[in-house]
């Protein structure tokens, strides 16, 4: 188990734990799977960088919970495929957050840029209103 408070910290690893982000904001860098949870504390916010060679599965089950902010930073695609109750802030900065976890995706807020993209084979349930600059809202078949 990792915990994180204040920052903003960046780090290179893959999860196979736990990570709980109490404060401030982790960014997560490099690409690569994760196998485990992250935490988001409301207030907190953890980033999602990626590289330029791959971006990260996030397969934990559940792979994101909390209340903070998710973040997407990132020149490739961060897919969510494991389990989610994260209700918080969800930032599609740059690249791709891709949701196939089976079920309805429920996002506390949206914000998504110019040249990201919201995408996946969920359905989402937007409740806390958003800010839409000419991103890409979009589907995936099944499977991909």
């Amino acid at each position: 188990t990792v915990s994180i408070s204040g920052g903003p910290t960046a780090t290179f690893f893959d999860n196979n734990s736990i990570v709980t982000v109490t404060g401030g904001q982790l960014i997560v860098a490099a690409g690569g799977p994760d196998f485990g949870s992250y935490s988001i504390a409301g207030g907190a916010t953890l980033t999602m960088v990626g590289d330029v060679s791959a971006g990260r599965q996030l397969g934990g089950s559940p792979a994101i919970t909390g209340a903070g902010t998710l973040a997407v930073n990132s020149p490739n695609a961060i897919v969510v495929s494991g389990s989610q109750t994260h209700t918080g802030p969800v930032e599609v900065l740059q690249g791709a957050l891709v949701y196939q976890t089976g079920s309805t995706v429920t996002l506390g807020s949206l914000l998504l840029r110019t040249g990201a993209a919201l995408r996946g084979t969920d359905s989402f349930d937007l409740e806390g209103g958003g800010t839409w600059t000419g991103g890409t809202l979009g589907t995936d078949s099944p499977g991909t």
